[in-house]
């Protein structure tokens, strides 16, 4: 039975190791504050007969009411005691004059200390993420268990810095006019934005901080001049925690297409010409394809444009590093994180299939990144009956191969080609799939793609992922192959949506792997593109 509580002990006869929490300096301590909380189902017994309770803490400008669904849907599922917490200078928390994470942290260990809870898991989002990290890297003994909700302690994107100075921005223009409504107060307010602010979420989260506040006045219940002043402690992960580490359970839960919680790797790449990184061609290859199979291309295109080529391997691919997800969205982070780590500003970008939707993700998300787009026989609005049919059915015939006890790569491609060839495979293809023959990772022969990850997220590299409302103005050209069924030209309309400037063109003769079946003409037209004014 659920249980809604105000104040209570979460457990009885605990015995609370005081130390855990004066972690911090004394003036950390000397500033803390009594949070307001919420317990969900209050249970008496000892730590021993019960799980340790869930502490959620809520993300800058939000509050404890936000995370009541979510809480009672926890503790309905695990029957763990739920607490859900305001932070200082949020919700019904009391209001200071400083707002830092190692203060936070205080705060929410005086907390548990008052429950009497001796050990607690943590949720936390945003802000309440990194205060939850700082609990485990300061006082590891009072957590069983973190889990961090879209936030990094290694980096913070500028669109968290854009992003709330454009709030603090709007919500520093409102005054309240001595009323006494709140729902008239909050649609009067609504109404004013409406004009200038379009993002729904936004105008929520704002509308969220007017409340009748306990001297009947209305006003923002978070302090906002206080939250404003104290920003830039925000934007950051106490330096001083460097070194410092939690070895309990973690768990880290990004959205794909957030820019707040970073899941990039390195990515393997070749670069052809002069090294001259002022907007150079970057080629993204295709499913089960690599760098290598764009070798010949490369120099051909440096030889006519005069330009440097990067040649690259997509995660999970080639000379890459292996990962245990594979999304359009991370793909194209992946090579924004290549670009920013060469100190490329602008590229052109070609891609093909797999990896023309990688750039066209690219170009939709960081359009100032990409000077033109090339994208080879693939399409953002439909999917080829081909891919969905054909391509399962060889990532299933690589995995049910094995390569135990082979050491040699000449005996593996032998093998692994006699039993392509019993699966009615064509010899082209064979040859493609041979290709992904080599040194693994693990230092032993076998596919050096994952083939395991490709199967698993293969909906994923079959279909585009949701881009509404993006756009990307610059130059674009989609060249398809005649004989492909990869690029439907009635998909030309949806197409100019998401990039108005699209021109599409197909080669005679030529099928999915346009650039190998028709190399001369493949070259001449992009060159030609390329090298527009």
């Amino acid at each position: 039975m659920l249980r809604i509580v105000r104040s209570c002990k979460i457990y009885q006869n605990v015995n609370w190791l005081d130390e855990n929490i004066y972690k911090c300096s004394y003036k950390c301590v000397r500033y803390a504050v009594n949070l307001s909380y919420k317990v969900l189902q209050q249970i008496i017994g000892t730590p021993s007969d019960i799980a340790p309770p869930l502490c959620i803490l809520h993300d800058l400008l939000s509050n404890k009411k936000q995370w009541n669904s979510i809480g009672k849907t926890i503790n309905n599922l695990t029957k763990r005691p739920v607490v859900i917490v305001d932070l200082r200078n949020h919700g019904m928390s009391p209001h200071t004059s400083s707002h830092k994470y190692e203060e936070m942290a205080i705060d929410v260990q005086n907390l548990l200390k008052k429950l009497s809870v001796d050990k607690a898991f943590f949720l936390g989002h945003g802000i309440g993420g990194k205060t939850a990290m700082c609990i485990a890297l300061l006082a590891p003994k009072v957590v069983a268990g973190v889990m961090i909700i879209d936030v990094s302690p290694a980096s913070s994107p500028k669109q968290f810095d854009e992003l709330y100075s454009d709030i603090f921005t709007i919500m520093k223009k409102i005054t309240f006019k001595n009323e006494t409504k709140l729902e008239a107060t909050q649609a009067r307010i609504r109404k004013e934005l409406k004009e200038s602010l379009h993002d729904d979420i936004v105008m929520d989260l704002i509308i969220s901080n007017v409340v009748l506040k306990s001297d009947l006045t209305i006003g923002w219940t978070c302090n906002l001049d206080v939250l404003i002043r104290n920003f830039n402690n925000m934007t950051s992960f106490p330096k001083r925690l460097k070194g410092n580490t939690y070895h309990g359970p973690t768990l880290f839960i990004g959205g794909q297409l957030s820019e707040y919680l970073p899941s990039v790797v390195n990515l393997a790449y070749r670069v052809h010409g002069k090294q001259d990184l002022d907007n150079p061609i970057i080629i993204l290859h295709g499913l089960l394809g690599s760098k290598r199979n764009w070798e010949s291309m490369s120099k051909k295109i440096v030889h006519v444009t005069n330009k440097t080529v990067i040649a690259v391997d997509a995660r999970n691919h080639g000379d890459s590093p292996h990962h245990h997800s594979h999304t359009y969205p991370e793909l194209a982070s992946d090579v924004k994180h290549l670009m920013d780590s060469l100190s490329i500003k602008k590229a052109d970008i070609i891609g093909h299939s797999m990896g023309g939707r990688t750039g066209m993700v690219l170009a939709l998300t960081e359009p100032a990144s990409v000077s033109r787009l090339v994208v080879v026989d693939i399409s953002p609005i439909s999917t080829a009956g081909v891919l969905n049919d054909f391509i399962p059915n060889v990532l299933k015939t690589m995995k049910s191969i094995s390569f135990d006890g082979i050491n040699d790569v000449n005996k593996a491609k032998a093998y692994a080609k006699k039993l392509l060839q019993s699966k009615s495979i064509n010899a082209d293809t064979i040859g493609f799939i041979l290709m992904n023959i080599g040194v693994t990772p693990y230092k032993t022969v076998g596919w050096s793609c994952n083939v395991e990850v490709l199967s698993k997220y293969f909906i994923d590299i079959a279909n585009f992922p949701n881009m509404s409302g993006k756009k990307y103005t610059g130059l674009t050209l989609f060249l398809g192959g005649g004989e492909s069924p990869y690029i439907p030209q009635e998909d030309i309309n949806g197409i100019k949506t998401l990039f108005p400037k699209a021109e599409l063109k197909y080669i005679e003769d030529a099928g999915h792997n346009v650039h190998a079946d028709s190399p001369t003409e493949f070259l001449q037209i992009v060159t030609r593109f390329l090298l527009l004014n």
